[in-house]
């Protein structure tokens, strides 16, 4: 399993809004979703797009994970430095998202490690290799 974070190009970004998938973001004015990166794993058909944040609140994110052809929406909170500063911490609290998943879905343990390439942004130039990322969920 390896996961890469790309930038899409114009015509992969043109090819996946026709895909015509739904922006699960409350405040969107976009209705459906359309992303300039993603945390991807050809190999395993696997995908991992954050789909942007729940109202005005930058740290809790919504994501579509692409799984086996399967796609699940998922909400998300991230702490930045709780144990140090070089410390990303990505939880699954409470919230008031329709979205819901267990951690005993098949799925969780490839959105974990999808995440954990992901890091903040999911961006390829991002250079937080120094950084550890703890999945608390």
């Amino acid at each position: 399993m390896v996961f890469v974070n790309e930038k899409l190009t114009a015509e992969q970004r043109k090819e996946f809004k026709a895909r015509g998938i739904k922006n699960p973001t409350i405040n969107s004015s976009m209705n459906f979703l359309d992303t300039i990166y993603w945390t991807i794993d050809r190999e395993n058909d696997m995908c991992l797009v954050e789909a942007g944040a729940y109202i005005d609140a930058w740290d809790e994110r919504y994501f579509v994970f692409f799984w086996k052809g399967e796609q699940h929406v998922i909400s998300l909170i991230l702490d930045l430095g709780d144990e140090d500063s070089n410390t990303l911490i990505w939880k699954k609290e409470i919230d008031l998202s329709p979205y819901r998943f267990s951690i005993n879905d098949p799925f969780v343990p490839d959105l974990k490690e999808a995440l954990r390439v992901f890091k903040v942004f999911g961006e390829p130039s991002e250079m937080l290799e120094d950084t550890k990322v703890i999945m608390n969920f």
